[in-house]
Order: structure tokens, then C-alpha cells, then sequence
């Protein structure tokens, strides 16, 4: 890190990446330790219709998303570290609230405030990161970032499983409070702070209004967060919708649907460790594009394949794996190209491109799992649909470029790397 004047304890390369892994994580296991649980919370609240037990999941990721916008302007000002814990405080306070309530309405209310508080856990470590890397080196943090915390999806819904079968879902809770107290814990004894006095910045509307506007209209910012809306938007539709697909589509029982949605989750590892490898060699564009076009190519086959036939658990396992390997090569990238221009007003910019990313995500995700009808099909479809609508916000965002710099990789075409 270059400032450590600000620092008032050291803190190693492999720590920061462990904590800003795990501390990141938080938002994940929120959401995937929640699965296996869906039906029962549902039940037991007095909820009749299957898919409004999504709405557990949609809740929280508004409130993630509305989180996002304060987070971001109070870390440019105060500093990252005060309001990352002022953040894991409150989510730890909605935890211990979900077990005093009784009634449905109540439950999504604790999850919004949850999701408002595990916003400090998505914007905070990014902007951190963004303080001591750019470009080709954050991408590549961001990858290793992204190769630690993915193991959490792997094993988060068995471990909510087997939380069921010790105790009720109240205990999910507990154990989520007892995650975001020890990183809070951590955080407070070795995390240093990373900003810079001379880059804090003052919270005024006119400069809220000036770090939004310069990030919307900054072209490839701009771009790159709508894309990343679009491909968030198919991971969360397929998390929504995993506990309905693998129980009553494929009549999987609560051992054997933790463990389809951890070897699906699985190809997150070796996506995640080759992006790191790749990026540094072939650089964002190229790499992110190639791995564009190959993920909208198996979301058109998914689709297809659903429409001729309904796939088998293999075939669907399968190609699922597939599209997230390449969601994985594609995802990191497009974070550091949206933030990329935008270093002098980074926490607001991780703010704004985090609500927008994951309000829209939320909504589409939403869409398609109200519209779930007892096959993959509208899942196929979303898929198809948000990838290809990525795809063109990305060749208008370069200006029409996107099959120049992903062909690159397959013609071997040499020259100065990309940043």
C-alpha cells in the first residue's frame, strides 16, 4: 500500500485479501445459507404461494442496493473503516431482530435491514482495494478476491441444511450474526485505513450530484455497469430460483440439492484463478470480451435446449457450470473497467455502480422468478435475453469494438496489452 501514513497497524498482502474476501463473502452466505430454508420460513409465516418465497431473497437485495448509495459518499468523507463496521453493526442488529418477530412481513423487514448493512460489506472493500491498486492490479486482487469468497456459495447452502437439522431457521440467523461479529472484530483490530486525508472529500449534494453524473456520463463506466446489471441479473435469477428447480423440478431432497448447487458453484474456483493468470497476459478487454461472447453463446444453447426438450440434471448442471465459467471471466473484469476512471471519487463511484447493479439485478431476477412455472425454461430465456442485451451495451460502449479485442485471443494478434 502507498499510504501508509494513514495506517496505524501493518497489514500484509494475503491478510488484506483473506479479509476483504471473507468480509465480501458475507453478502453471499446471506443470501445462498438462506436456500434450503426458503420452504420451511414460508411455511411456518403463513405464506400459501411457492414463488413469493423468493421475495427472502429479492428483499435483501434492495436493501443491499439502496445500502449502497450511503455507504460510498460517508467512506469518501469519514474514511473506509468507520462505516464498514457502523454497516456490519446494523446487519448485526437485524440478525438478532429476526428473533422476535412472528409474521412474514416482519422477516422481509429484518432482511432489508440486513441487506442495508451488508451494503458496507460490497462498497467498502472494493473502494479499499481501488485505493491501493488500478487497473490490470486490481482486476487481478479482485480475482483472487473472488477465487477466496466463492467457496462460500459452494458450502453455504449445506451448511444451512445442516443447521435444519439441528435446529429451526432461527439458528441460520444466529450463525450469521456470529460471521459478521468476528470480521467485525478483525476489522477493528487490523484493518488499517486506507484513505488518504487528502483524497476524503466533502458530503454535499453538489458533490453527490457531480460524482453520480461524472459516472454516468463517463462512456465506459457507464457501459460496463449496465452490462454488469445484465450478467448479475442471470446469476441472481438462477439463485432465486435454484430451490424450486432442483426440489420440484429435479426432486432433489435437502442432502442432494446443497451439493448440485455446490458443484455448480464449484467452477467458480479453477474461472476465478485462470481470470487472475489470463488477465495479467491477454489484459481486461480481451479476456472480459472472448469470455462475453462465450457466455451469451451458452446462454443461447441453454435456451435453445430447453425449448427442444427439458434438460436432464446433467445436461442442465452442465451447462449451467459453463455459463458461470465464463460469468466469472467476465464479471471482475467489468467492475475494474467501470471503475477505472473514476479513482478520484472511488467510494462514491462503488456506491452508485453497486445500487445499480444490484437494484437492477433484484428486479430481473424478480421478473423471471414470478414467471417460474414448474420448468427451465423462463430461466433459459432470462439468460439468453439479459446476456445478449450485455452484449450490445458492451460493442456500444467501445464504440463498436468488442469483436476486434475479443478476437485478438484467437488470432493470436501480439502488440501492447490493453489496461
Amino acid at each position: 500500500m502507498n499510504n501508509s501514513k494513514t495506517q496505524p497497524h501493518p497489514i500484509g498482502f494475503k491478510e488484506l485479501l483473506a479479509l476483504v474476501a471473507l468480509t465480501m463473502s458475507l453478502v453471499a452466505m446471506s443470501i445462498d445459507i438462506m436456500l434450503p430454508a426458503l420452504h420451511a420460513m414460508g411455511q411456518d409465516l403463513g405464506v400459501t404461494q411457492e414463488n413469493d418465497f423468493q421475495e427472502i431473497i429479492t428483499i435483501f437485495l434492495l436493501g443491499f442496493a439502496a445500502g449502497q448509495l450511503v455507504y460510498g459518499p460517508l467512506a469518501d468523507r469519514h474514511g473506509r473503516k468507520p462505516w464498514l463496521l457502523a454497516g456490519l453493526g446494523l446487519y448485526c442488529l437485524a440478525s438478532v431482530s429476526t428473533l422476535f418477530v412472528d409474521s412474514f412481513s416482519l422477516i422481509l423487514l429484518c432482511r432489508f435491514v440486513q441487506g442495508v448493512g451488508t451494503a458496507a460489506a460490497r462498497v467498502i472493500p472494493i473502494a479499499i482495494v481501488r485505493d491501493c491498486y488500478v487497473g490490470t492490479q486490481m482486476a487481478r486482487m479482485m480475482s483472487f478476491v473472488i477465487m477466496v469468497f466463492v467457496i462460500v456459495p459452494i458450502f453455504a447452502p449445506a451448511i444451512g441444511q445442516g443447521i435444519l437439522w439441528f435446529g429451526s431457521w432461527h439458528m441460520i440467523f444466529l450463525f450469521l450474526l456470529a460471521d459478521a461479529a468476528l470480521l467485525m472484530a478483525w476489522i477493528a483490530l487490523r484493518l488499517p485505513e486506507t484513505l488518504h486525508p487528502q483524497y476524503r472529500r466533502a458530503i454535499s449534494l453538489k458533490v453527490l450530484w457531480e460524482a453520480c453524473r461524472l459516472t454516468v456520463y463517463t462512456r465506459q463506466s457507464m457501459g460496463y455497469t449496465v452490462a454488469m446489471a445484465l450478467l448479475y441479473g442471470c446469476l441472481m435469477t438462477y439463485i432465486a430460483n435454484a430451490a424450486q428447480i432442483f426440489k420440484d423440478i429435479y426432486q432433489l431432497d435437502g442432502q442432494d440439492f446443497p451439493l448440485a448447487f455446490g458443484v455448480i458453484a464449484a467452477t467458480l474456483i479453477p474461472a476465478s484463478y485462470t481470470n487472475a493468470h489470463w488477465v495479467g497476459q491477454l489484459g481486461l478487454r480481451r479476456l472480459s470480451h472472448a469470455a462475453l461472447l462465450s457466455f451469451v453463446l451458452g446462454c443461447a444453447g441453454l435456451a435453445l435446449w430447453s425449448l427442444i426438450a427439458p434438460p436432464s440434471l446433467i445436461t442442465f448442471c452442465a451447462m449451467m457450470s459453463a455459463t458461470l465459467f465464463f460469468f466469472a471471466w467476465t464479471f471482475p473484469n467489468f467492475n475494474a473497467l467501470a471503475m477505472e476512471p473514476l479513482g478520484s471519487i472511488a467510494g462514491t463511484a462503488a456506491s452508485f455502480i453497486g445500487f445499480f447493479v444490484t437494484a437492477l439485478a433484484a428486479v430481473l431476477a424478480w421478473g423471471i422468478g414470478q414467471a417460474f412455472n414448474g420448468t427451465v425454461i423462463p430461466l433459459a430465456l432470462g439468460f439468453a435475453l439479459f446476456s445478449s442485451s450485455a452484449l450490445l451495451t458492451v460493442w456500444w460502449t467501445e464504440q463498436r469494438k468488442l469483436f476486434q479485442f475479443a478476437t485478438d485471443i484467437w488470432t493470436r494478434k501480439t502488440g501492447q496489452r490493453d489496461q
